[in-house]
C-alpha cells in the first residue's frame, strides 16, 4: 500500500500462465474437487453393471432382494469406500484448524464445507450407480460417466468463463491506466500547485482567510492541499475500482447460473464462500484496507496541516501520533452474512443431491437383471 495512491498488485503468477494453470496444482481442494470424483466414478461404474454381467444380479434378486434394496445397497457401498479416503482428509483438515488462532465461526465454515463436498461426491455417487444400472455393460457405463465428469468439471466451467469475458469484456492494463490518468488530470494534484485546480483552490483559500498569500494563513497550507487532493483522488479511484469490480461481479453471476448445471462449480463457489477466498471476501478486504489508507492519509495530513510551518518538510510527527493513529484490524463478513449469499448455491447442490438420489432410486424398479 501507498500513501497517496491505489496500486494494483503486481507480480500475479496467474498472470503468466493460461486458463488451465490451477488446474494441475495438487492441492487438497484439487484433489477432492477433481480426483475423489473420478475415483467414485472407477468405484461405482461396475457396481450393478459388472453384477449383471457376470449374472449374480439374477442369483440375487432370486433370493427375494428387491430391486429397490440392491441399488441402495450399492449406494451405501460406495459411500463406505469413499469415506475411507474422505474422512481422514477432513480430520487432518480440522487438526490444521484446531491448529491456528481459531474462532467459533471457522469450525462452522469447516462444517459447511464438509457438508458441501459430502453433497458433491454424494451427487457422483447416485449418478454413478445410475449409470451402472442402466448401462449395457460396464465400458458403456465407464464412458458415460467420463462424459458426465469431463461435462461438470471441465466443459462448463471454461465455456462459462469464456462466455463471461466476452459478454463482459475487461479493460486491459493499459487502457484502465490511460483512462485513470485523464480523470485524475480533471482535478486537483495536491502535488502540483501549477495545476489549474490546485490555483484555483489556492485563491478560494486566501479569499475565505482574508489573506494574500498562503505564507500569512494560519496553518501549513501544504497539509490542506494535500488532503484535497487525496478526496479527489479517492473519487476518481473508487469510481474506476467500482467500475472494473461491477465487470467483475457481472462474470461472476454467469458463473452462478452456470452453477445450477454443474455441481462442481456449484462446490467451489459454496467452498471458496465459506472458506473467505471468493470475490466478494476480496472486495470486502480491499474496500477495508482501502478505508483504513486513507483515514491514516487524512491524520498524516491533518497533523502537518496543524504543527507545521509551510515549507517544513523536515517536519516529523512525533511518536505519540503514530500511537493515537487509526489501527488497521480487519473484520471478515461474519458467518450469517455468509450463508445469506450463498444459501441459494447450498440449496441447488442438495437439489442435486436429492434429485440423483430420487430418480435412481425410482428407477431401480425397472432394472433389467
Amino acid at each position: 500500500m501507498e500513501g497517496h495512491r491505489q496500486n494494483d498488485a503486481q507480480y500475479k503468477l496467474i498472470a503468466d500462465q493460461n486458463s488451465f494453470a490451477r488446474f494441475g496444482e495438487m492441492t487438497p481442494a484439487f484433489v477432492m474437487t477433481y480426483l475423489l470424483p473420478l475415483l467414485i466414478i472407477l468405484i461405482a461404474f461396475a457396481s450393478l453393471s459388472g453384477e449383471k454381467e457376470r449374472g449374480t444380479l439374477k442369483l440375487l434378486l432370486s433370493q427375494g432382494v428387491s430391486k429397490t434394496s440392491v441399488v441402495l445397497g450399492k449406494i451405501a457401498g460406495v459411500w463406505l469406500s469413499v469415506g475411507l479416503f474422505v474422512l481422514p482428509l477432513f480430520l487432518v483438515g480440522l487438526g490444521f484448524v484446531f491448529s491456528t488462532n481459531y474462532q467459533a465461526d471457522d469450525l462452522s465454515r469447516y462444517a459447511l464445507i464438509f457438508l458441501t463436498y459430502l453433497l458433491y461426491f454424494g451427487v457422483f455417487i447416485n449418478v454413478s450407480v445410475l449409470f451402472s444400472a442402466f448401462s449395457k455393460n460396464s465400458n458403456v457405463a465407464l464412458v458415460g460417466l467420463i462424459g458426465f465428469w469431463i461435462t461438470s468439471c471441465l466443459l462448463i466451467p471454461k465455456f462459462t468463463a469464456n462466455l463471461s469475458k466476452y459478454l463482459h469484456p475487461t479493460p486491459n492494463a493499459v487502457e484502465y491506466q490511460a483512462s485513470l490518468k485523464e480523470s485524475l488530470e480533471k482535478g486537483l494534484d495536491g502535488h502540483n500547485p501549477y495545476n489549474e485546480f490546485a490555483k484555483a483552490f489556492e485563491d478560494s483559500v486566501l479569499k475565505a482567510n482574508k489573506v494574500d498569500s498562503i505564507q500569512k494563513l494560519p496553518f501549513n497550507y501544504s497539509g490542506l492541499i494535500m488532503q484535497a487532493g487525496e478526496e479527489h483522488e479517492r473519487f476518481v479511484y473508487d469510481k474506476h475500482v467500482q467500475q472494473l469490480n461491477d465487470v467483475y461481479l457481472a462474470q461472476l453471476q454467469m458463473h452462478q447460473i452456470s452453477a445450477i448445471f454443474s455441481p462442481t462449480v456449484l462446490t467451489k463457489m459454496l467452498s471458496m464462500q465459506f472458506a473467505h477466498t471468493d470475490l466478494q471476501a476480496h472486495f470486502h478486504f480491499a474496500k477495508k484496507a482501502e478505508d483504513y489508507r486513507i483515514d491514516l492519509v487524512r491524520q498524516l495530513n491533518g497533523n502537518l496541516q496543524n504543527n507545521s510551518k509551510y515549507g517544513d518538510w523536515d517536519y516529523a510527527a512525533k511518536p505519540e501520533f503514530f500511537k493515537n493513529t487509526v489501527k488497521f484490524e480487519y473484520v471478515p463478513t461474519s458467518l450469517a452474512e455468509t450463508i445469506q449469499v450463498a444459501v441459494s448455491g447450498l440449496l441447488f447442490l442438495m437439489l442435486w443431491f436429492l434429485a440423483s438420489l430420487g430418480i435412481t432410486t425410482a428407477m431401480a424398479t425397472k432394472l433389467n437383471v
